[in-house]
């Protein structure tokens, strides 16, 4: 994964980094692109609203 910092002068630099999924439920927010989206879709495809 490629990471985008800025720095305190308002340059940027990118750098290249490992990502450590330890659970399902890690892999599930990281594949729905974090805990809130996951969150929401399970919510907008829930029946029970």
């Amino acid at each position: 994964m490629l990471v985008r910092a800025k720095t305190e002068k308002g340059g940027e630099t990118d750098f290249k980094v490992r990502v450590r999924l330890d659970s399902e439920l890690e892999v599930e927010y990281y594949k729905n692109g974090g805990i809130l989206q996951r969150f929401l879709r399970k919510l907008l495809y829930t029946k029970d609203l």
